[in-house]
Formats: C-alpha cells, structure tokens, sequence
C-alpha cells in the first residue's frame, strides 16, 4: 500500500485515499486492526458484518495457514486462538509490531521475497483487498499457489461493488484449491 500513509491510519489518524474514478474514501484502518469504531459519517459500523466475514473466512482455513499482507494481524490472531498453525506477512512495521501485542506471529518481509513453508502451506489468505497487492492480481496468485501444498487453498476477498447494502470492501470472498502439477 502507500507505506507512510498505511502505518500512519493504523498509529489511529484518519487517512483517506483517492481512487481511479476520484472518489475519496477512509482507509478503513478500524477494520483491519478488528476495532470496534464509527465510520467517516460517525454511524456505528455493522460489527455483526465484521465478524461473520472474519469467521467465515477464517473458517475457510484448514491447516497451517499464511497470510499475505497480514496488516496487524486480527485474522492470524483468530486462527492461533482456535488452534490452527498461522503466520502472517507484510511490509509494514507498524503491522508487525501491532500483530505481536496481539497474539499473532508475523514476519516483517515482501512477500514476494523467500517465506518459511514454501509449498507446504495448506491455505494461503489474501482478504481486505490484498488480492490486489503491488496492483497486479495475477502476479500475488501466482506467488499464493507457489506457497502451497498439493490440495492447498488460496482464500481471498475483493472489493465488493457499492451500492446499497453493501459495505464496499469485506463482501465478496472465494476460495480457490490449488492442484500443484507433480514434478516429472
């Protein structure tokens, strides 16, 4: 992400971000540390929303698990919390030391870069639009189905469309298997 201005919404500033079309939108900060706060218009946000897309995705999770841009770390904290192997990656300092005071391993490092488990890792997560890491979705797919193991899942979650009823972010989820080819 645009390094400064992600480790200074997760230090608790508000930062906004402007897209493609214009629009300028909050970095969602609250989310990804799994904080119970208001949104930009100060109407409480849908806590119920947050959590059954945590626990579904989370759910979706069978073995030991790595996320790919792990931010501080709420969904890593959950798997070791219910007994699953995880570990989490990112960029981000700030990320990794919040992941810490929480509970969760992670690894400061570019994902792209050698990682612990190289496949052997039965789910690799990207959520929270991490699909989309250094802006080339084909690319970080290819990196998750290098990370895992024969019969391995990528988990992953895009922006959802907007419009009502829609939270614009934490909608839409998938998971993908990954069926390396043997060696010959």
């Amino acid at each position: 992400m645009l390094g400064h201005l992600y480790d200074r919404a997760l230090g608790g500033e508000r930062c906004w971000i402007r897209h493609d079309d214009g629009a300028l939108r909050p970095l969602p900060a609250h989310r990804w540390l799994g904080a119970r706060n208001a949104d930009e218009s100060g109407a409480a946000v849908d806590e119920a929303v947050d959590e059954a897309f945590d626990d579904a995705v989370t759910r979706m999770c069978a073995g030991p698990t790595i996320e790919l841009g792990c931010g501080p770390g709420r969904l890593v904290t959950r798997l070791i919390r219910r007994g699953v192997p995880a570990l989490g990656i990112d960029r981000s300092a700030t990320a990794i030391r919040l992941a810490g005071r929480g509970g969760a391993p992670a690894l400061l490092g570019d994902v792209f870069e050698p990682l612990p488990g190289m496949r052997r890792w039965q789910t690799v997560l990207l959520v929270d639009g991490n699909v989309g890491l250094r802006g080339d979705p084909r690319r970080i797919l290819a990196r998750a189905a290098e990370l895992l193991g024969r019969g391995g899942r990528c988990v992953g979650s895009r922006p959802a469309r907007s419009g009502p009823g829609s939270d614009g972010h934490r909608s839409v989820w998938t998971a993908l298997t990954c069926w390396p080819r043997k060696s010959v």
